[in-house]
């Protein structure tokens, strides 16, 4: 396993662990996989919009919530929509697992990939 840390300004900080080849493998087309994947971008969000927020406040003694009334807006809206996406993404992977446990032999009928795309919104 290979650990990626980005030397760009723009990318410090986020950690990736494998290799390009390692997203074409055929288990990342499952439906679990791609719960997963929503789940971990959400919650990249979530942990970026606040740490954007403390930077601004720490670094550059600028409130966003109070520089601009879109900004105070956008940082409201966006942070519990997304904490409130990241936990149904949770609920919806959950629910899916529990189907491969209660219809082991249905589960490849009721958790396709492309349903777990329409329940995530993609």
């Amino acid at each position: 396993m290979n650990y990626y840390v980005s030397d760009n300004k723009d990318e410090r900080g986020v950690i990736w662990s494998g290799t390009p080849r390692d997203l074409k493998r055929k288990r990342s087309k499952t439906a679990t996989a791609r719960y997963m994947s929503a789940l971990a971008v959400a919650d990249l969000l979530v942990l970026s919009i606040s740490a954007v927020e403390v930077w601004f406040y720490y670094t550059l003694q600028i409130h966003l919530q109070e520089s601009s009334l879109a900004v105070c807006h956008a940082v409201l809206f966006c942070f519990p929509v997304l904490r409130a996406i990241s936990a149904w993404i949770l609920v919806a992977a959950t629910v899916e697992r529990a189907i491969g446990v209660w219809m082991p032999h249905n589960v490849k009928l009721i958790c396709r990939p492309n349903i777990a795309a329409v329940i995530i919104g993609n």
